[in-house]
């Protein structure tokens, strides 16, 4: 049975998404500010396994409109990245899609991401959301099921079950470990922690954008780059084939009438990753040599 994300009872806000944190504060400013509001609301940081279905995931609502779409509309495949200063949201639509398909890279790679990811609860959409962590959560939402390991905060002391397995994290102390970058966001009447790894992180992050971008523009660009599908995908016509001889990716859909956006979107960020897959939704052979 395939998971189905809950959905909260009214309309998505993006906005809520992209709150900057507080700036310009040393680390005992940081814990002062932080315990101070933690205590009156009886909330904690935490640190455990959370099941991928407790979790509001966006990639369809958010990613697929805002940036998949126009990323082939507009040709951005074709886009001069160096003119960018990458993964600063000038060209969103260019930076989230190789952002996202060097993501997916490594996420194929280790089987999952290396490090923690940060969530939350949000009480004004009544969910437990990603945040920071916007195109990983994407990712998550195409080809993950199961636990993951996550830095977890109950806003304004909302109590779940999965609680009771989770490690209390004391903010002093991960402050002052210095294997951890921690900041705050002021949001939902309170300051929310984003903790990042910065021994295990991800690094050089805007160079894997560049470079990931640069693999494909190459791939899209080359007269041999052929695609054959057993069903539509529109955003591939411009590389189209029926014939086997001259495709150098070839697209199975496990059920061919019935293929779904979010199905669509993987297979994307496949065919850009020049991966080899297969999954109970879809396989993929490439035989493209980058």
């Amino acid at each position: 049975m395939k998971r189905k994300s809950p959905v909260p009872n009214h309309q998505f806000n993006r906005s809520l998404f992209f709150l900057d944190t507080v700036q310009d504060i040393n680390d005992n400013q940081l814990i002062n500010l932080a315990e101070t509001h933690w205590n009156q609301r009886n909330e904690s940081l935490w640190f455990g396994d959370i099941d991928i279905s407790q979790l509001y995931l966006i990639s369809e609502g958010v990613f697929n409109k805002l940036y998949m779409d126009e990323f082939f509309r507009l040709q951005y495949y074709n886009f001069e990245i160096e003119t960018l200063n990458v993964d600063q949201g000038e060209v969103p639509a260019v930076e989230q899609m190789c952002k996202a398909t060097h993501l997916l890279t490594e996420y194929l790679k280790h089987g999952n991401f290396r490090d923690p990811i940060c969530t939350h609860y949000n009480p004004r959409l009544d969910v437990n959301v990603v945040h920071p962590g916007g195109t990983r959560q994407v990712i998550l939402d195409l080809f993950h099921t199961g636990d993951l390991k996550t830095f977890y905060f109950n806003t304004s002391g909302a109590k779940f079950n999965f609680l009771n397995n989770f490690e209390k994290i004391d903010i002093q102390t991960s402050v002052l470990d210095k294997n951890f970058y921690i900041s705050i966001v002021p949001d939902h009447g309170t300051f929310v922690p984003h903790i990042m790894n910065i021994v295990t992180g991800t690094l050089k992050l805007p160079e894997n954008m560049i470079n990931t971008h640069n693999r494909y523009k190459k791939m899209l660009n080359s007269k041999k780059f052929r695609l054959k599908s057993n069903a539509p995908m529109p955003w591939w016509n411009p590389w189209g084939t029926h014939m086997e001889s001259k495709a150098t990716v070839n697209v199975f859909f496990k059920d061919p009438s019935n293929v779904s956006i979010k199905t669509q979107m993987k297979a994307t960020l496949l065919i850009l990753g020049n991966h080899n897959y297969e999954d109970e939704d879809l396989k993929i052979v490439s035989r493209y040599e980058i």
